[in-house]
């Protein structure tokens, strides 16, 4: 069974935390699919996901969402994306 893990990154090009997340981690985790969305170009798909604040992560494996993460917190990312990647349901 293939299963399919997605990091949808919800973001703005004007804020700067969205700009301060490093793309070094796409080359890590390459069993990971990064999607990136600017809230303001899809609004309404955006306020469909209950987008507040950017960025943010939702973490979905197998079409469900698994985790979800606001800010910019660097570290933090890593170790949820790190998580994400080595969970198997």
């Amino acid at each position: 069974m293939l299963l399919v893990q997605l990091v949808v990154n919800f973001s703005a090009p004007w804020s700067a935390p969205c700009r301060s997340i490093s793309p070094e981690l796409v080359d890590k985790y390459t069993s990971l699919v990064f999607l990136t969305f600017d809230v303001g170009e899809l609004a309404e798909f955006s306020n469909s996901w209950e987008i507040s604040a950017t960025p943010t992560f939702i973490f979905i494996k197998d079409g469900r969402q698994v985790d979800k993460f606001v800010g910019a917190d660097q570290a933090e990312l890593k170790r949820k994306i790190a998580e994400v990647a080595a969970s198997k349901f």
